[in-house]
């Protein structure tokens, strides 16, 4: 059955029984004040009831003069969740990340803004609950709060009245939401914290093939003592510093840096990386990579020529002194033939481990007197293995005190734009709906 015509009836019950009680021989002041009451009422719901129609639509009507939908608000809800949950992702990896570095001291207060940010989201549920319940339920809420105001002797007048007050003050208060937080929100939170700068490193031989899996060492220039970072590379040479893994500096830096290579270590060229080129590359020109093995030039040498088919190596290298290659191979890399101008020679393989990899080396001497030396092996290749090295990712203090710093302001940034600002509009909101009721309820607004 239609709401409205119970509440049609139940205005007519009030009145008959608002008519009965003034025409009733009861000489009390209260029972004919209760008449007076019952038809007043009773006169009040059929208005609503009449005017349920203009009640329903006042709200969308205000809403299309001032220019503001509710799609526009729930897109506006969804940004600033997305945002939300980036910084909160963020935080949470970083948080992980500290715990296993000498810097776990800081988990705690990132904890309490990931507690903060909790909150946060908790104030946005709230917005998301109430606001929907408002967008879906409007006419039903005005429906609901006519048949509550019929009710006789006002048994439901004040709830009836706030729910008409409400069907209209807060289906056009929160799709004006968020013109209110943008008038009194400070900045917009800090997104320095989120930014990280990103830079690719590249180890190559003196052909600009790349290293699989070798350890870079970074120093502060001049401070070659103890590397701030050790870093391992993957199966192509390549690493990458930055991207939410180290906390590097917010200005431009340099880093000069050793390379570790199957037991080996290495002076680059250049022996630095910088944060002025977003890809830097290292070259190492002592080494010449081969699948499963490594040439590395002692003295002075110089690769000249390298032709490789699976299984098989041709090298040309000049030698002004005499000199030496070591060739240098994996321990499952099977080394079936080694020639030297023409000429096979025995290679005495001699084993050691690096970082849990078994390796083999063998040197092959060189006469300076020869003009070019042609070096040819045969051979089964191996693939490479990364060695068991412990990383040590990149963490200036310095810019952890800035972040710090940072942080604790997008904190508070945080709580004043997504928990005290929405919470002063949602209490406003209330407070006029509040007063609404009360004018539909008959009582006086007392303004002090």
């Amino acid at each position: 059955m239609d709401y409205l015509v119970i509440a049609y009836n139940l205005a007519l019950l009030s009145y008959s029984l608002g008519v009965l009680l003034l025409a009733s021989p009861i000489p009390s002041k209260s029972v004919k004040s209760w008449g007076s009451k019952l038809i007043s009422d009773s006169l009040m719901t059929a208005i609503l009831i009449s005017s349920i129609t203009l009640i329903q639509g006042i709200g969308a009507y205000i809403l299309k003069v001032l220019n503001v939908s509710w799609e526009e608000f729930f897109t506006w809800l969804y940004v600033r969740t997305l945002t939300l949950v980036s910084f909160y992702t963020v935080l949470t990896q970083v948080a992980s990340y500290l715990k296993h570095v000498e810097l776990s001291f800081l988990t705690s207060p990132i904890g309490y803004v990931v507690s903060l940010i909790s909150l946060s989201f908790t104030s946005l549920r709230t917005i998301y609950v109430l606001s929907n319940v408002i967008y879906a339920f409007k006419d039903k809420l005005a429906v609901l709060g006519v048949l509550l105001y019929s009710l006789p002797f006002r048994v439901g007048k004040g709830v009836g009245s706030f729910f008409i007050a409400a069907s209209i003050v807060m289906f056009v208060g929160f799709p004006l939401m968020p013109h209110f937080i943008q008038s009194f929100e400070a900045s917009y939170p800090s997104k320095t914290l989120l930014e990280s700068k990103t830079i690719t490193v590249n180890v190559v031989d003196v052909n600009g093939r790349g290293l699989p899996y070798p350890i870079v060492k970074f120093y502060l220039v001049r401070e070659l003592n103890n590397p701030i970072g050790v870093v391992l590379g993957d199966v192509e040479g390549k690493l990458i510093i930055g991207d939410g893994l180290d906390v590097l500096p917010k200005e431009n830096f340099t880093l000069q840096v050793q390379i570790e290579y199957l037991g080996m270590s290495f002076t680059p060229v250049p022996d630095y990386i910088t944060s002025e080129f977003e890809i830097n590359t290292l070259s190492i020109p002592q080494l010449l990579m081969l699948p499963g093995l490594a040439l590395l030039r002692n003295g002075d040498v110089e690769f000249v020529d390298v032709l490789y088919d699976y299984g098989s190596a041709d090298i040309t290298v000049k030698a002004f002194t005499n000199s030496k290659v070591t060739l240098v191979k994996y321990l499952k890399t099977n080394v079936t033939y080694v020639e030297v101008n023409g000429r096979e020679t025995s290679c005495i393989w001699s084993d050691e481990t690096w970082y849990g990899i078994s390796i083999s080396t063998c040197s092959i001497e060189l006469n300076g007197s020869d003009s070019y030396t042609s070096l040819k092996l045969i051979y089964t290749p191996s693939q490479p293995s990364a060695p068991n090295v412990g990383e040590v990712r990149l963490i200036y203090k310095e810019s952890i005190i800035d972040d710090l710093t940072n942080l604790i302001n997008v904190a508070v940034t945080y709580i004043y734009t997504y928990i005290f600002l929405p919470g002063v509009y949602v209490v406003i909101l209330t407070s006029m709906t509040h007063a609404l009721s009360k004018v539909l309820g008959g009582s006086r607004l007392r303004l002090m």
